[in-house]
């Protein structure tokens, strides 16, 4: 019966962090040369979004209550922001 114990709460502990480690906030900034607005959503500090003109799909790096680094696919443009806590 101890073993059954030990094993389940090892199986527990095992699984508990990468559901606790998962994480996804909006995120909003700018596009470098032309000042339209992005909006988006940062998933465990991966990036996509769209330009709200355009639609042109936007990807980069982020952080939970902090900075966007982005870039415009089509153009390549630089996108910067904030994100959501």
């Amino acid at each position: 019966m101890n073993k059954l114990i030990i094993c389940v709460a090892v199986i527990a502990i095992a699984i508990f962090p990468t559901t606790v480690s998962a994480w996804t906030v909006d995120c909003e900034g700018y596009d470098s040369d032309t000042g339209e607005y992005v909006y988006g959503e940062c998933s465990n500090g991966d990036f996509d979004g769209y330009d709200s003109d355009t639609g042109e799909y936007v990807y980069g790096d982020c952080e939970r209550g902090g900075d966007l680094d982005a870039y415009n696919s089509d153009t390549g443009e630089y996108v910067y922001g904030e994100c959501d806590y």
